[in-house]
């Protein structure tokens, strides 16, 4: 498995979803772990949003570095990299 970054623009978006027979194998962890590593060697922060109501996909966010900066329906998250 394997995750590039390229520049994002203003209004950029890219979406993403696990089928349901890969949730809870740690599938997503590890693309979300491979993003954060391209991102560190470029150095690059990571932003995304989350539903409020979607708990399952917040806390391995969480657990992964991701910070909080704003909520709201969705909740907007932040991952800065390493000093």
């Amino acid at each position: 498995m394997r995750v590039t970054l390229r520049p994002a623009t203003e209004g950029d978006r890219e979406f993403y979803e696990l089928l349901p027979e890969f949730q809870g194998r740690g599938v997503g962890s590890r693309l979300i772990t491979d993003l954060i590593a391209d991102a560190d060697r470029r150095g690059l922060a990571v932003e995304l949003d989350v539903l409020a109501v979607n708990t399952r996909a917040y806390e391995p966010y969480r657990r992964l570095g991701f910070r909080e900066v704003r909520r709201g329906r969705k909740i907007a998250m932040r991952y800065r990299g390493t000093p």
